[in-house]
């Protein structure tokens, strides 16, 4: 046959015998192994007459529990004071070699409600009297105390942050901005906890004015007074934004009042000067739409001021509803001026505008030459062409209008017949040397000679080639 032990019944033998062993017979009040199996309250009072306890005790309760521990509360004890007490000691390793006693607390004299709770399974109560004159005793009750598991919301790691952007990687384990610090509530969470005057889940947003602020890696924000609400009158307000290299700028959220009464200044450096001036925001209907504008410093500051005109802030009929105010974000960049990703898309967009440019210049080159093919006059080779019956064209686009160039009679036109009086001559020996009046031009010299007649003997006049004359007057 098989027998088997269980851990509650070795924890009451044990305790049993230790008792006996060490406790006299004047405590002998509910016996000396007490043992609680629930969360259901149980008491021990001493000495139960109503009477005032005896003198020279040495009285020991060994309280135990499992699985847990042990709760303890003294309710009430009127002991004589400074010689009569009452220890509550843990017990650790009880019944061997090993033990250990941790006290917990020694009351003397009289008082109330002293809660005591064991480190392990064992709790010991011993109370001891001197030979004089004693008081009323003490009243306890005790349990067993099972810790809960501990129930855990969902995770949250607000400390921790990474991003990655061109390339590049940042991440922490400490991401808490403006002076916030890492806490964990619970198992499973981690949260910043803020200092005053900022909020966000990682401190980022500054909540006053008038500051320097130091740029991150984590982007961080300033906004206008008791933002999003209206900021009120006759603000003026300044941050100054470092950074160990450079520094960037967006705008988040932007509501100002209309007009120039409320406006935002941006200085490229620490201080206000004109040389340093970037831009003024402002709610106006020249202005552009100002989120998602950006800024980028040429060093390590930026300087931002608002100003808010003598408007009360108070509503009426005819008053528009308060503006909400404006949201910064501003960041730290390792490098000046715009961003790569910028940079390279304006290289792209000049490089497209170049090919775009050539394009076109090629094509009016190509056009003009074009145009100029189209409108040369007619070659030797074209008059030829011509003479054998091919027509030519009958006008030509300015500067070409020529007159020179032959023009090809009609077929049926008759043939001229020379006035009277006039040398007829064989082509072939014809030479022009004339002033006359010619029938078709009135006083031509006889340097230009006429349209219709050729001054050499090898170059016939059009008009009359066929017929081997030629007219001289």
């Amino acid at each position: 046959m098989h027998f088997s032990i269980q851990p509650k019944c070795c924890l009451f033998i044990f305790t049993t015998i230790y008792l006996i062993s060490s406790v006299s017979g004047q405590c002998n009040i509910l016996g000396r192994s007490l043992f609680t199996y629930n969360d259901t309250w149980q008491y021990l009072t001493y000495p139960d007459t109503g009477l005032s306890y005896d003198d020279n005790l040495n009285c020991e309760w060994m309280i135990s529990t499992y699985p847990g521990k042990v709760q303890l509360e003294v309710l009430t004890y009127d002991l004589q004071d400074g010689r009569d007490f009452l220890r509550i000691t843990n017990i650790r390793y009880a019944y061997s070699i090993m033990q250990e006693e941790i006290e917990l607390g020694e009351l003397t004299g009289s008082g109330t409600d002293q809660s005591f709770q064991s480190i392990n399974s064992y709790i010991q109560v011993v109370f001891t009297s001197d030979g004089s004159q004693g008081g009323q005793g003490f009243t306890l009750r005790y349990r067993q105390y099972i810790e809960p598991v501990p129930t855990y919301g969902p995770s949250i790691d607000e400390c921790s942050y990474s991003h990655s952007s061109g390339g590049s990687s940042y991440s922490t384990n400490n991401a808490c901005q403006n002076g916030g610090t890492c806490v964990q509530p619970a198992f499973n969470q981690r949260v910043c906890d803020c200092p005053a005057g900022t909020s966000g889940t990682r401190c980022e947003t500054s909540l006053l004015c008038n500051l320097e602020l130091e740029a991150a890696s984590i982007p961080k924000f300033i906004q206008s007074p008791n933002y999003p609400n209206y900021y009120g009158a006759n603000s003026d307000c300044y941050w100054v934004i470092s950074s160990s290299k450079y520094l960037q700028i967006e705008v988040i959220d932007f509501d100002l009042d209309y007009g120039i009464g409320d406006q935002i200044w941006l200085f490229d450096g620490r201080y206000d000067n004109d040389d340093d001036f970037i831009a003024y925001l402002r709610n106006t209907e020249d202005e552009p739409e100002q989120v998602g504008r950006k800024f980028y410093s040429n060093g390590r500051y930026l300087r931002v001021q608002f100003f808010s005109d003598s408007r009360s802030g108070s509503l009426s009929n005819a008053e528009p509803a308060p503006s909400s105010g404006f949201r910064i974000q501003y960041d730290y960049r390792s490098v000046r001026g715009v961003p790569a990703e910028t940079a390279i898309g304006i290289f792209v967009g000049a490089a497209i505008g170049a090919l775009v440019f050539f394009g076109i210049m090629v094509g009016c080159c190509i056009y003009f030459v074009r145009r100029l093919t189209a409108t040369r006059p007619p070659t030797a080779n074209a008059v030829s062409a011509a003479k054998a019956g091919a027509p030519l064209p009958t006008t030509y686009p300015p500067p070409y209008q020529p007159s020179y160039i032959p023009q090809v009679q009609p077929a049926s036109q008759p043939t001229f017949t020379p006035p009277a009086g006039a040398t007829v001559i064989p082509t072939a020996a014809v030479t022009f040397n004339h002033g006359g009046v010619n029938p078709h031009f009135s006083n031509q010299p006889a340097a230009n000679p006429s349209a219709y007649y050729s001054n050499t003997a090898s170059q016939p006049s059009a008009a009359y080639e066929n017929t081997g004359f030629t007219y001289s007057s």
